[in-house]
């Protein structure tokens, strides 16, 4: 055999272990490798779900505190609220200047009541009104307040207005 004819065997050789190495191992690993992507990728969604319904259950359970806690007597929570603002702005010296229509979100069967009131004080007096209506009676989540410096110049005198968004979770 001449040294033309080894040298194209040599070759063809070379390139058929080529292509079986390729079929039996680097195949495989690619796909293993693919798989493994999948998996961690799965892993991770399945991380982030569960760590929302541990958040969820734990909303879950305080609000279920809430309610067992609260026994509101009315199942109308807007006449609750506004009870407990008048008996409030009494303890606390401050008024409720505006009590607006409460706005109703419905999201994939959770409803979420938002109630919006506006309370005029000073800052402190404000304050424990705000601290007493979200933690010692439960009534909802606060979720905006806005503190605003405002001007009579009927009076000449400066006061101040907290405009305070309320969600009850239903």
């Amino acid at each position: 055999m001449s040294y033309k004819k080894k040298n194209i065997s040599l070759v063809i050789g070379v390139l058929l272990s080529c292509l079986l190495a390729y079929q039996f191992a680097i195949k495989n690993t690619l796909e293993l490798k693919s798989e493994l992507r999948l998996i961690k990728a799965n892993k991770a969604k399945e991380q982030m779900i569960q760590t929302e319904i541990r958040k969820l259950s734990a909303q879950k359970h305080y609000l279920d505190s809430l309610i067992s806690v609260n026994k509101i007597t009315t199942t109308n929570l807007q006449n609750e609220l506004l009870v407990t603002l008048n008996s409030l702005s009494e303890k606390h010296k401050v008024n409720i200047s505006n009590f607006d229509e409460p706005h109703i979100d419905s999201i994939k069967g959770i409803v979420n009541t938002f109630h919006r009131f506006v309370l005029k004080g000073n800052y402190k007096q404000i304050i424990n009104a705000i601290y007493d209506l979200e933690y010692d009676r439960n009534l909802g989540q606060l979720v905006s307040l806005h503190f605003k410096k405002q001007r009579d110049y009927r009076r000449n005198s400066v006061y101040l207005t907290a405009d305070v968004l309320i969600k009850n979770t239903q």
